[in-house]
């Protein structure tokens, strides 16, 4: 048989203060998730 998915534990707002800066992380539904901060586009790449 196969084996049982561990669960995930709830993050907590300390998890999310100690993501670093650099960083994009939020709280959805109890896990954190965090992604890489999107690049600054510059206004010329707007146009």
């Amino acid at each position: 048989m196969g084996q049982l998915a561990e669960k995930q534990r709830r993050a907590t707002y300390a998890d999310l203060g100690a993501v670093p800066p650099n960083k994009v992380a939020e709280l959805v539904r109890g896990p954190l998730h965090v992604f890489p901060r999107p690049s600054t586009a510059t206004p010329r790449a707007l146009l």
